[in-house]
């Protein structure tokens, strides 16, 4: 089906941005102090999917919306969250290099997960099977490949991929909003979800719950292991926006079921918004601090 083609096709652009947008000497500067960077994936790979699995257990509803939710918590973030950094002038190299390899533990991580949260919810008997090694296939496929490519391109032409990064973000936005627009307003027949207002009010409490919780949770997490407010901001973005081109996929693509996706599109609808929000709050707040440490040191 189109649609299925064209969800891989706005993965692996945003992937391919992704490894434009990687400069080697800003990564190893980070690496070489690797603690933002442990503190950050932590915060994604795990803080997220467990607040997920336990917020969950505070709504009563259906399995396959629970699973969607559980597969979106463990996608993470991807371009947008880089752009949203960069717009409210945060840490964005600290952003590109947690979410370039939060996307690659993701070949391995999401395989083994989904298939925990399938097996916990639906039980032996009615599992859905999310083979591990093809998953790993079509994710190294999706995601390593054109990184690769991607990092390869910024290491032999840096100033024609800073151009190219520029375009490729519009395009793979405006490809994703296609898809959504598919997925929300098309029939079944043709690649829609069948998504309905009434779901979109059901899911709309659980997620918005999730999204803030996550959001401050990275932040305050990595404000108690003493990183600046900026990096912690940039954390807290990185663990609050999730891949939801990953999300889709994995629900729609490889588990095929329609129901599954429902809580991705409706997780579309307010996700960029709120989190260029909370980017706008954080960068007030570091603003507020540093005029009040300079009107003191003025005042000795």
């Amino acid at each position: 089906m189109i649609v299925d083609f064209l969800i891989g096709l706005a993965l692996f652009l945003i992937m391919f941005t992704i490894g434009l947008s990687i400069d080697f000497p800003d990564f190893k500067r980070i690496i070489k102090k690797p603690k933002k960077v442990f503190i950050g994936l932590g915060s994604q790979l795990i803080f997220l999917p467990l607040l997920a699995f336990l917020l969950l257990q505070l709504f009563d509803l259906p399995i396959s919306i629970e699973i969607g939710i559980l597969i979106l918590a463990i996608c993470p973030g991807g371009t947008t969250s880089n752009f949203i950094s960069y717009l409210v002038k945060l840490n964005v190299p600290l952003s590109i290099v947690l979410t370039s390899l939060g996307s690659i533990i993701t070949l391995i991580s999401i395989p083994v997960l989904s298939n925990i949260f399938l097996n916990y919810y639906l039980g032996n008997g009615q599992s859905i099977p999310l083979p591990i090694l093809k998953t790993i296939l079509n994710l190294l496929l999706l995601i390593l490949i054109p990184v690769s490519i991607g990092m390869f391109l910024r290491n032999k032409k840096e100033t024609f991929s800073l151009k190219l990064e520029k375009i490729m973000k519009y395009v793979s936005i405006i490809l994703l909003a296609f898809v959504f627009l598919i997925k929300f307003l098309g029939s079944e027949g043709s690649g829609g979800s069948g998504i309905t207002l009434d779901s979109v009010l059901l899911l709309l409490p659980a997620l918005l719950i999730l999204h803030f919780t996550s959001l401050f949770g990275g932040f305050l997490i990595s404000k108690a292991f003493k990183i600046t407010t900026r990096s912690s901001a940039t954390i807290g973005i990185e663990v609050g926006l999730q891949n939801s081109a990953l999300a889709l996929f994995i629900t729609g693509n490889l588990l095929k079921d329609p129901v599954m996706t429902h809580p991705i599109l409706v997780y579309v609808l307010f996700s960029f918004f709120t989190t260029a929000f909370f980017g706008i709050f954080m960068r007030a707040l570091i603003t507020y601090k540093r005029n009040k440490s300079l009107k003191k040191m003025s005042s000795k």
